[in-house]
């Protein structure tokens, strides 16, 4: 990785704390939060301690633009752990919820920030909202500002089949028999969202987007990165999104990273990785 880092002169590296355990990232499983809840293998103070020292270690790399804190916060089933984003609740309400199996991204996102400001006060943060649900950007910049004014960036993921609140994970391949008739009666039901990104008209997606994050660019609050979004290699359901989702970027100037930057493997498939490599 240090060769890497101390080798390209053409790109931009941003450093990702991706998982805990060398798994996919996918589901509610033991990497949706920050630090193993499960036993002692890695604790929160691990986490803030590795991320300083990383600081530490790239303070004078250039091409190192910033740290992304955690990749996809989501909740772990068993023991059960919750993240949500408290901010300015009181601290004893934190506790209590603490207690519940709860735990505060928002505080454990600002403990790191400035412990990483420390280390290395040039770099970019950024710090992702929770993948699962999937909640507007509103609140994080009250809790985080003016602290790490001009150092922070929130970040978003986006996929046709995600989408705004409690959605259900590739809904729309759920479109016959049963499976149609479960997924309708979950929506109606309104446990899980109306609908994803992917089943959005333009105009409902762009509007979606705008009261997520849109706005936080609109007012000139901080950056927003719209870290991860992809598409596959066909026409379809995807690509139709993709089309859609493009155009509302470009229409509000906001930066991206593509998913995957070279196509690699697909879920499941441990033959190729996701590197780069001459293509």
């Amino acid at each position: 990785m240090l060769r890497v880092f101390l080798t390209s002169k053409t790109a931009g590296l941003w450093m990702n704390n991706h998982t805990t355990h060398g798994e996919w990232c996918g589901g509610p499983d033991r990497n949706g939060l920050w630090f193993d809840p499960a036993s002692s293998f890695y604790t929160e103070e691990q986490w803030l301690d590795d991320w300083a020292m990383l600081a530490r270690r790239y303070r004078r790399c250039s091409y190192v633009v910033g740290f992304d804190l955690r990749n996809e916060v989501r909740f772990c089933p068993w023991p059960f752990r919750y993240p949500i984003w408290l901010g300015g609740f009181p601290r004893i309400l934190r506790r209590l919820l603490r207690c519940l199996g709860f735990c505060d991204w928002a505080e454990a996102a600002k403990r790191c920030s400035l412990r990483l400001l420390e280390a290395c006060p040039d770099k970019l943060l950024v710090i992702e909202r929770r993948i699962w649900p999937m909640r507007g950007l509103r609140g994080y910049d009250t809790c985080l500002l003016p602290q790490l004014r001009n150092r922070l960036v929130l970040g978003v993921h986006h996929y046709s089949w995600n989408g705004p609140g409690r959605y259900l994970p590739f809904a729309h391949m759920r479109s016959k028999g049963w499976q149609l008739l479960s997924r309708s009666l979950l929506r109606f039901l309104r446990i899980f969202s109306k609908q994803n990104y992917g089943e959005m008209s333009a105009s409902d997606l762009s509007e979606v987007l705008h009261e997520q994050w849109g706005w936080l660019l609109e007012r000139d609050v901080c950056p927003v990165w719209v870290s991860e979004f992809g598409t596959g290699q066909h026409p379809g359901f995807d690509l139709d999104w993709f089309q859609r989702f493009v155009e509302i970027l470009g229409r509000l100037e906001v930066d991206f990273a593509y998913w995957p930057l070279n196509v690699g493997s697909l879920f499941g498939n441990h033959t190729a990785v996701h590197v780069l490599c001459n293509q």
